[in-house]
């Protein structure tokens, strides 16, 4: 594909399909005739990569010619191979647009542009992909710090959960600790019940004692008292 083109070649040279389409619905009559009148561009052999003399870029094929074709309804580019495939000579198939989608698609050819004209388009086109890339690195900036935040926020809950689980700890230790005080408590209150009962048993056994000791004494008064009756006798 390293076609030059000149000034002095006709460009109605240029009708014939150049093959990048295997099969193209178009009489070749018809196309001749549309290019030798200026209603379409001439078909230059595609070119992959922009050079001096191919300069304007096909959106659908992606590849360069001299001159180009625009649609109608959207002013878009678009090269004369793709729009034979793309609109078939068929008067009764109304092709949509495949830019703007707009019906009955059709085209204009207004020659080859100036050198002001092109340059305008290349600072414009400069433009567009300046923009995008500015666009792109406020999508990453922004996912950028979407991912921060979430980082943050996860680790902020799982510090939570650890202080939760901290505290589940504790509060078992607390009521260890309860529980223990009052089993001290019992064992206390267990000992003075005991120590009471032990206190109230000697002093029933010092009054069964004493009330023996009464006893005695008073039985040994009545045996003297007995004696000493038997004397008088």
């Amino acid at each position: 594909m390293g076609n030059t083109y000149s000034e002095e070649q006709p460009h109605h040279k240029y009708y014939k399909p150049t093959g990048m389409y295997e099969n193209v619905s178009w009489k070749i009559s018809t196309v001749k005739k549309k290019v030798k009148n200026k209603k379409m561009a001439p078909l230059y052999p595609p070119q992959e990569e922009k050079t001096t003399e191919a300069r304007e870029e096909c959106p659908i094929c992606m590849n360069y010619f001299p001159t180009i074709n625009r649609t109608n309804c959207c002013d878009q580019f678009i090269c004369s191979e793709c729009y034979l495939q793309i609109s078939p000579d068929n008067p009764n198939w109304q092709t949509k647009c495949p830019f703007c989608k707009q019906p009955n698609l059709s085209i204009i050819y207004t020659g080859k542009r100036s050198e002001t004209e092109l340059e305008q388009d290349e600072k414009e086109e400069q433009k567009v992909i300046e923009a995008q890339i500015k666009a792109l690195k406020e999508q990453d900036k922004k996912k950028l710090g979407e991912i921060i935040q979430d980082n943050e926020e996860r680790r902020q809950q799982r510090e939570q959960e650890k202080e939760q689980e901290t505290s589940q700890e504790d509060i078992p230790s607390i009521g260890n600790e309860r529980n223990g005080n009052f089993n001290h408590f019992q064992s206390v209150n267990q000992t003075a019940d005991i120590n009471d009962l032990l206190l109230q048993e000697a002093i029933r056994r010092s009054m069964e004692d004493s009330n023996e000791t009464q006893n005695r004494v008073t039985n040994n008064e009545l045996d003297l008292a007995l004696q000493f009756l038997m004397n008088q006798n």
